[in-house]
């Protein structure tokens, strides 16, 4: 699972999931802390991606939800590589750095994932109120945003902008599409109307959501 503010991380993570055939689970972070363990409890994710930015919120969703051994610690405003200074810790899960994972890591040769298999759980509530997961493979996900490149005629000169929440549906389809055609992705962690007009500017933004 991955909580966390919009950043480039979101898109190593969710990659590796598909190359490992890991199930990748999106949490709106905009819910409470009950709702959120409400929600992992049901899913029951043994490893989770924490954004520390957000350290408060999560440290509560771990307290209820036994299944995450695991927590991989990152700032969502520092750079490629860039480690923390502390990694939070509680005692009932092992805090790690993100960063400093994926430094030690070993290169492994997976067998390609099933491309019919759950891919990703998508948190939605749909017009209930109730929360739940959407479960999508890898070709549902591919055949939406090769569907939508055509549709648009994205080429690799396409700069998407995407203000958006990245665990958010309406978010993620506008860069699946762009990294099909080996276009650009610009991210912004928070939206608002200032920013949004200011980056669009200095990144010749050609497409946004």
């Amino acid at each position: 699972a991955l909580m966390a503010e919009s950043s480039f991380r979101y898109f190593e993570w969710y990659f590796a999931c598909c190359e490992s055939g890991a199930v990748a689970v999106t949490v709106n972070t905009r819910w409470t802390a009950s709702e959120i363990a409400g929600y992992l409890q049901a899913i029951k994710p043994r490893a989770l991606v924490a954004d520390i930015r957000l350290c408060a919120l999560i440290i509560d969703v771990l307290r209820e939800t036994p299944t995450i051994v695991d927590v991989f610690w990152f700032d969502s405003e520092s750079a490629p590589g860039e480690r923390l200074r502390a990694v939070p810790q509680a005692e009932f899960v092992s805090g790690l750095d993100y960063e400093a994972a994926i430094a030690s890591a070993r290169r492994l040769d997976l067998p390609p994932a099933d491309p019919d298999a759950p891919s990703i759980i998508a948190a939605t509530s749909g017009t209930t109120g109730s929360y739940r997961g959407a479960v999508i493979s890898q070709r549902a996900t591919w055949a939406a945003g090769l569907g939508w490149s055509s549709r648009l005629q994205f080429t690799a000169a396409e700069r998407a902008l995407i203000p958006l929440p990245l665990y958010f549906a309406g978010g993620s389809p506008n860069w699946t599409l762009t990294f099909f055609t080996g276009g650009q992705v610009i991210v912004l962690r928070k939206y608002s109307i200032d920013s949004f007009l200011a980056t669009a500017s200095a990144c010749g933004a050609t497409f946004a959501m």
